[in-house]
């Protein structure tokens, strides 16, 4: 990693000197480098997942080194940008990086991509949609959006909407793409740092005081590849459902509510079959995962930021055995699960990593091959939780995708007044 390290900072001290070119073929040495490392050590080896590495700033400092002014090549910048996220899926070929003309040649006329590049002190966000590419700089030091991330979060967790910190995020990454999202139909956030830690629809803009829910359905993605690739195919109906209910296990607090509403959604598809008691345990449910294609799991889990590859869910098995774990659902591949439904606690996870993005739950599937996982961003209430999974579900099994029928449930209860602590922190995570 020295030589890639050292390439940064030839880099960054070249285009200082205004010396574009050398400072770009330097950093594409570095990140050569950086990839022949990588390339060195199995995909899904934890130790791969470090947020310390300095050499991740490659990619960013890469590509804004084609934005600069008069001598934009936005192709080039995506590429780069795209090189640098969601490693796990790439380098296991879960995912294959496209072109930015790839990636919009895949956007419907109603969709967009919200792209964020955040360094220590500037946010470049990017607006991508199927007939144009745009992008902008704020000023925003990574101690400023952390600080204003947190105190979102604190809010939402209050209960409270339209606070200041939430009315600050949409200033700082929504206001200059403000008339063009309120024309958009969906919007794929792909995040960066701690911009993967924002819950979208509770962000608003104070003039005319709406708020994000009541627009757009939001949806966050580790790439642009990620995004457009795996679409939810609406002319194949949902049918085969394994629901998992061990809401009581491992003799947590009980989830009356969790239980009901796996009953519920166990039959709302027309092959729905629950998975419960003794039968949830770890090696079932992974076994019924080859062949699902709705996955929906009530349960209690457990995020281990410091560790994520040790968060998991809690199913039926004892204190050791009945651990499903991140790092054993990435090490399988489920290409035929069309949709995993985590209703458990902070099914997200709260560790951010530089070229993954959000590591948690949600991620090991994703890497794992699930095209669409909804999860949480925090901790959930056990009734109205379930009622909104609930809701949701009765969307798809509709016609509605996934990501419409968690919008438009999303919608109906901010319309209701209910908290936001319900409908901001549920999100869809992967294609669109």
């Amino acid at each position: 990693m020295r030589l890639a390290e050292a390439s940064l900072l030839e880099s960054r001290a070249l285009a200082k000197q205004d010396r574009i070119e050398d400072a770009r073929a330097a950093a594409e040495r570095g990140i050569e480098a950086f990839e022949r490392a990588l390339a060195s050590i199995d995909p899904r080896d934890p130790i791969r997942i470090s947020a310390l590495d300095p050499a991740w700033a490659l990619y960013s400092d890469a590509a804004r080194l084609h934005l600069v002014r008069g001598r934009e090549d936005y192709a080039a910048a995506f590429a780069l940008l795209e090189r640098g996220r969601a490693r796990t899926l790439i380098d296991l070929r879960r995912i294959t990086p496209l072109s930015l003309a790839q990636v919009q040649e895949r956007l419907k006329s109603d969709e967009a991509l919200l792209l964020f590049d955040q360094s220590s002190s500037q946010l470049v966000t990017w607006w991508i949609t199927s007939a144009s590419v745009r992008t902008a700089a704020a000023d925003a030091s990574l101690e400023q959006v952390e600080a204003l991330v947190t105190s979102h979060r604190r809010s939402v967790d209050r209960g409270e909407r339209k606070n200041p910190a939430s009315a600050a995020l949409f200033d700082l990454a929504i206001r200059t793409w403000w008339p063009d999202l309120r024309k958009a139909g969906t919007v794929a956030v792909i995040p960066d740092g701690a911009w993967s830690r924002v819950a979208w629809p509770a962000l608003w803009e104070t003039s005319s005081a709406v708020e994000l829910v009541a627009g757009a359905a939001f949806g966050v993605a580790p790439s642009g590849s990620v995004a457009v690739s795996g679409r939810w195919n609406q002319a194949l109906p949902a049918r085969r459902a394994i629901v998992v209910s061990a809401a009581d296990a491992g003799g947590a607090v009980a989830l009356p509510a969790a239980r009901r509403e796996a009953r519920e959604i166990s039959g709302v598809y027309p092959d729905g079959r629950l998975l419960q008691g003794d039968a949830a345990t770890p090696a079932n449910v992974l076994r019924e995962l080859d062949a699902a294609e709705i996955v929906h799991v009530a349960s209690h889990s457990v995020d281990v930021p410091g560790y994520p590859a040790l968060s998991h869910l809690v199913l039926t098995g004892g204190e050791t055995d009945g651990r499903l774990m991140v790092r054993d659902i990435a090490a399988r591949h489920f290409p035929q699960t069309r949709l995993v439904v985590l209703a458990a606690c902070s099914t997200a996870g709260r560790r951010t990593v530089r070229g993954e993005g959000t590591v948690g739950i949600a991620w090991g599937f994703l890497t794992a091959g699930t095209r669409h996982v909804i999860a949480t961003l925090q901790d959930i209430e056990d009734a109205p939780a379930g009622a909104l999974f609930t809701a949701v579900h009765r969307g798809i099994a509709a016609g509605r995708t996934p990501s419409a029928a968690l919008h438009d449930t999303q919608q109906r209860l901010a319309a209701s007044g209910a908290s936001p602590r319900v409908w901001a922190t549920v999100a869809m995570f992967g294609a669109l």
